[in-house]
């Protein structure tokens, strides 16, 4: 077995996603000097797919209202334990796109988005909480 990595939406219409990579970080305002203006401002998900379309996706992108709720779950090499879990809330798709990896022998393109989320939390513990006020 080999290391392997879900996206799970809080969607009913979307079944778990085979992830190929994935990156999280946090971002905040900087002066012209990198000296940081205030509090972290987002988390972000950069998540690459194993397919080229998905209909939920598209529509999450193309709404830039619509928020969702996940998590990216990647499994140990037994494929049952977790190694690591990344649960995001009001999650907007800030970006999405084509990714093209040409030293790969099986699958050389996919799905590329980027999660702007509200809330981010790492193996359970919350690392960026960002609510809006309302």
């Amino acid at each position: 077995m080999s290391f392997h990595a879900e996206l799970l939406l809080a969607t009913e219409a979307v079944e778990p996603l085979a992830i190929q990579e994935f990156h999280w970080g946090l971002v905040q305002l900087t002066s012209e000097r990198n000296i940081p203006l205030g509090g972290v401002l987002t988390g972000q998900i950069r998540v690459v797919l194993d397919r080229l379309h998905h209909p939920v996706l598209a529509a999450w992108m193309a709404d830039s209202y619509k928020k969702l709720n996940g998590k990216l779950v990647a499994y140990g090499l037994d494929g049952i334990s977790i190694t690591r879990l990344i649960e995001f809330e009001e999650g907007y798709c800030a970006n999405q796109g084509m990714y093209f990896d040409g030293t790969k022998s099986n699958f050389a393109t996919g799905l590329s988005l980027l999660i702007s989320a509200q809330t981010l939390r790492i193996d359970g513990v919350a690392v960026l909480t960002n609510k809006s006020q309302r």
